[in-house]
Formats: structure tokens, C-alpha cells, sequence
């Protein structure tokens, strides 16, 4: 589960610096979306209000205690991330071939 995890933050980053133009954006925006997402999970567990929203958060399908507790793999918690990882994988390489670099 970490390695599907961690494919989804590099499909992410990926996306992230084919579509902005300067490194600090990237790294801004790729962070920032990782950071709001798991505060959303985090404090989604404490204030009701933030429940609904849960399911938009990348960490609400990230849960390796669950993985320890019980001694099996969630499988539809790996479809989400991976799906959400190739994705973005393939819109940021779409997006990169797309683009006019400078020489």
C-alpha cells in the first residue's frame, strides 16, 4: 500500500510540474494538495462537519493500521490510489508532451 501511495504523489508531482512553469509551483501546489488532504483526514475524525467531505481526501484510503490490525490488504483502498496515481501519471505525461519547451 505505501508503494501505491507513494506513485500516486509522484503521478501527482508529475501532473503538477508539466502544467506549472517554475519548480517552486510545483513543489507548492504538489505539497500543498498532499498537506490539505490529510488535514482533512485528520480532523475529519474530530469534527463532524468535515465528514462528508473525507472521501476527497487521498489519506481517508491510506490507512496501513487497518492493513497490521487485521492482517489483509483493503483492495479497494489500492484501486482508488492506484487508479488516482495512473491518472495522473498519464494526464501529466499527456500534458508535458504537449508542451512547448524552451531550447
Amino acid at each position: 500500500m505505501r508503494g501505491t501511495f507513494g506513485r500516486l504523489a509522484a503521478g501527482l508531482a508529475l501532473l503538477v510540474s508539466a502544467r506549472v512553469d517554475r519548480m517552486g509551483q510545483a513543489v507548492g501546489w504538489a505539497a500543498g494538495f498532499l498537506i490539505v488532504s490529510y488535514v482533512i483526514d485528520y480532523f475529519a475524525t474530530l469534527w463532524s462537519f468535515l465528514k462528508p467531505i473525507q472521501p476527497f481526501s487521498v489519506f481517508d484510503y491510506y490507512d496501513p493500521p487497518i492493513s497490521l490490525a487485521t492482517g489483509t490488504i483493503p483492495w479497494t483502498n489500492v484501486f482508488v490510489l492506484g487508479g488516482l496515481a495512473l491518472i495522473c501519471t498519464v494526464a501529466g505525461l499527456l500534458i508535458f508532451e504537449r508542451r512547448d519547451l524552451p531550447n
